[in-house]
């Protein structure tokens, strides 16, 4: 930051965007946006002469990214649009802090806050944010018309940030130009999406979108919220989840069928993700299978296998909105072993057989197999000494062994 203030010592710079929206909501600042009358030749300049390290990819946009220790600063020079195609501007330089915050997206991202704390607000952003009010600036046909992006971030703002009941007009113009989101690229539609079902109550939003068709023509495809709409109402109502269990990769499971995830051409995740979210998918599916069966010694093999680890309580969660009968009391009960359920391990090892007896190999192997099923059936409690009566019995009457 001491870096940053001699970069500005002899140039204007503002904070701009959402960190000056959320700084003005009292939540947590995670990026830092700066803007500048300096054009992106003498942003470099400044920052070579502050020996200040930058990406220059950006800088036909008039972006610089700063990067100071483990801290990056996007660094724009004010600019206006000269013409828009839907997602990219043809840009020209400016002087003029009100001519930058026009081609912005929302009031309250376009206030700016010089860095003794004034804040410069031309479009009441202020008010709009301390009331929950998601407003263009101006016309929402022009504001989308220039980035059809803009219809996911309203929605996902929506979700972050609304408080207020959408206007229906907004609602119709969004999904009037929605059929432009195939112009996006996957890796925005994808950010866009992960932020929108990491909202603390994305309930809403997800209801607008897939009732206005944004969410068919966003993700390319025909998607239905119900499962959504069950996971949240178990989430809050019912089990009341403790929030470390609540994840984006979990919602998305739930709006995606395991088909559709597998065959989307519009997801952009890293491979950790996806492994993430094809986990829940396997535990979901060997959940639903012990709920169908109503079989307690099968639960206790997921319990040995998942415990109350997130991706444990995550496939359940996703198993029980899956499943249409709610009311059945079976999730309840299977909800509360999980979430008490403390890991044990398994009593008796190896060589404790050898030294009764037993020989190295296979059979071994076998035998360690058929009492740890024994053992985890009958609910962890077969004691090793329970264990080693049975071992024996099976030496007798398995030829072999």
């Amino acid at each position: 930051f001491d870096a940053i203030s001699n970069f500005s010592s002899d140039s204007e710079i503002r904070y701009v965007g959402g960190c000056v929206r959320d700084f003005i909501l009292n939540l947590p600042v995670n990026e830092i946006d700066i803007a500048t009358p300096n054009t992106p030749d003498e942003i470099i300049k400044r920052l070579d002469d502050n020996k200040i390290k930058y990406i220059s990819i950006g800088q036909r946009y008039g972006n610089i990214k700063a990067i100071i220790g483990c801290y990056s600063f996007d660094i724009t020079s004010l600019r206006k649009d000269l013409s828009c195609d839907g997602r990219y501007a043809v840009v020209e330089y400016t002087n003029s802090w009100s001519e930058d915050a026009k081609r912005r997206d929302f009031t309250f991202n376009a206030m700016s806050m010089n860095p003794n704390g004034k804040v410069f607000d031309y479009f009441k952003g202020k008010a709009d944010a301390k009331r929950g009010i998601v407003a263009f600036i101006g016309d929402a046909e022009d504001r989308i018309q220039e980035d059809f992006l803009r219809i996911v971030r309203f929605f996902r703002f929506s979700a972050l940030y609304g408080k207020q009941k959408i206007d229906e007009s907004i609602l119709i113009t969004c999904k009037k130009f929605s059929i432009y989101l195939k112009k996006i690229s996957r890796e925005r539609i994808t950010i866009e999406l992960i932020k929108i079902l990491g909202a603390k109550d994305p309930l809403y939003v997800i209801g607008l979108m897939s009732r206005y068709e944004i969410f068919d023509r966003m993700l390319r495809g025909s998607f239905k919220v119900i499962i959504f709409n069950r996971l949240f109402l178990i989430e809050t109502k019912i089990l009341n989840i403790p929030n470390k269990f609540i994840s984006w990769q979990l919602r998305l499971a739930c709006i995606f069928s395991r088909d559709q995830f597998q065959g989307s051409q519009v997801l952009c995740l890293s491979n950790e993700n996806k492994k993430i979210i094809s986990n829940i998918y396997d535990a979901a599916s060997e959940m639903s299978s012990i709920v169908e069966s109503n079989n307690d010694k099968y639960f206790n093999h997921y319990l040995y296998k998942f415990g109350n680890c997130i991706l444990g309580v995550q496939g359940f969660l996703l198993a029980y909105a899956q499943d249409q009968d709610m009311s059945n009391i079976i999730w309840e009960k299977f909800y509360n072993k999980l979430i008490n359920f403390k890991h044990i391990d398994f009593p008796i090892k190896a060589n404790e057989l050898i030294n009764i007896g037993f020989s190295e190999g296979e059979k071994l192997g076998a035998t360690l197999d058929y009492l740890k099923k024994e053992w985890i059936e009958s609910g962890f409690i077969l004691s090793q000494k329970d264990l080693i009566i049975r071992s024996r019995y099976m030496k007798k009457v398995v030829p072999g062994v």
